[in-house]
């Protein structure tokens, strides 16, 4: 079993990193709606490269160098509901 305090931070650890990617992907969305095919794949990929390793990291420090499965759990079912959300605000 996980201890508490490792799901309480990786709880908030999520939340402040989901504001920090929502708002980010809002910055670069120009870079990444671009024209031009190539280019919008390419940056597309770094970006969220670059989000996901950031976040991997972030997750390893929080939770003292071990990556849980209760914490691969909370991230797919947040995804999930997350998808769910957004497509129900349309």
């Amino acid at each position: 079993m996980i201890a508490s305090n490792i799901q309480y931070h990786i709880i908030v650890f999520s939340y402040i990193f989901g504001k920090l990617f929502y708002y980010s992907l809002f910055l670069v969305r120009h870079y990444i709606d671009y024209p031009k095919m190539f280019y919008r794949f390419i940056n597309t990929i770094t970006f969220f490269l670059f989000f996901t390793i950031i976040y991997f990291i972030g997750l390893e420090i929080t939770c003292d160098g071990i990556l849980h499965f209760y914490s691969l759990l909370v991230i797919i079912t947040s995804g999930v509901i997350t998808h769910f959300v957004a497509n129900g605000k349309k």
